[in-house]
């Protein structure tokens, strides 16, 4: 066959290739692009099911819509300013509201295109409502965008028992891609996220907060020597403002800790099934890393049937039970 005749067809190949990468792209970006939703919709689990706001103690539902009014009354008065836009969509959010919060950052993302804060909080609540692959195209832009950018604290909408905020945008930002990441199982993109992460992780909070994640990546990757080491980092002396549950994890994996003891109640406990919640996914996994596939399972659901569907351990259960790619 003449070689002319061969070159031609393989840059035409080549050309109808490019030609499909380009519209691959264009789709995706479209896909991303399009977040404007029906906020009165609910949001439904990986497995299907509705999930419907779950009632808060009358005082904390009063105080929490008392501050949705005051962030929804500056939004009106300076629906252009981002600050407003970032504050109201976090206080339809803490009312379970996600695809409100979701609409609110979309319409700041059309003014402000290139904020990573806004791009980090529209990631979070695209994982509340189980759309990992929205959540990662922002939070991989957000990743970019606040490359060379100074470290600074995020202020909390929910503030922890000391009144100090303890989070940085940077941590925020790898902290919730590698989040998605691991919830689609590609724990490798998981991996690198939360190494990253570490380097923002300032404090024991946020240290065991990441390396909880890490931890369970390593696991899911066979890499049991890297796991073994990264708990070195963990001592059982650390003192910890919010991330308690993250901490009594890292110590069940260290083998300071039984399983039991992280399911068993504790007294005076506010909320015990947000620490069903979170306790019991890692429970699960661990029991699934030392061979106990139906025990694991078995906890994983014990998750799934409780309340607290909003809670990334919960979410965790979901995905480990169907598998979902969303």
């Amino acid at each position: 066959m003449d070689h002319r005749f061969v070159n031609a067809i393989n840059c035409l190949l080549l050309m109808i290739f490019l030609s499909c990468q380009v519209t691959e792209k264009e789709r995706l970006s479209r896909d991303t692009a399009q977040t404007t939703f029906d906020e009165a919709q609910a949001v439904v689990s990986l497995s299907g099911e509705t999930l419907l706001p779950n009632a808060l103690p009358e005082s904390e539902a009063a105080k929490r819509d008392s501050l949705l009014k005051v962030a929804k009354q500056a939004f009106e008065r300076n629906p252009d300013n981002e600050d407003n836009i970032i504050w109201y969509g976090r206080r339809l959010a803490y009312l379970s509201r996600f695809y409100a919060a979701i609409n609110v950052y979309s319409r700041g993302l059309d003014i402000f295109p290139d904020s990573y804060r806004l791009l980090r909080h529209r990631g979070h609540r695209f994982i509340s409502v189980r759309k990992f692959d929205l959540a990662v195209g922002d939070l991989k832009k957000a990743a970019k965008l606040v490359e060379g950018q100074p470290l600074k604290t995020e202020p909390d909408g929910l503030p922890n028992r000391l009144n100090k905020p303890l989070s940085n945008t940077h941590f925020n930002i790898w902290y919730h891609l590698g989040l998605a990441y691991y919830l689609q199982h590609e724990y490798e993109n998981a991996r690198l996220s939360y190494e990253t992460c570490l380097k923002y992780s300032d404090n024991d909070d946020l240290l065991c907060a990441t390396a909880d994640w890490l931890y369970m990546t390593y696991r899911h990757l066979g890499e049991a020597q890297k796991a073994s080491q990264l708990l070195k980092i963990i001592d059982p002396g650390m003192r910890l403002v919010e991330n308690e549950s993250y901490f009594k994890r890292l110590m069940m994996y260290k083998g300071l800790l039984s399983p039991d003891s992280l399911l068993s109640p504790v007294p005076g406990e506010e909320d015990p099934d947000l620490t069903m919640a979170t306790q019991g996914y890692a429970v699960g996994r661990w029991y699934m890393m030392n061979g106990d596939h139906d025990k694991a399972l078995e906890i994983f659901q014990q998750v799934v049937d409780g309340k607290s569907w909003s809670a990334f351990g919960y979410i965790a259960a979901e995905a480990a039970l169907t598998g979902s790619q969303r």
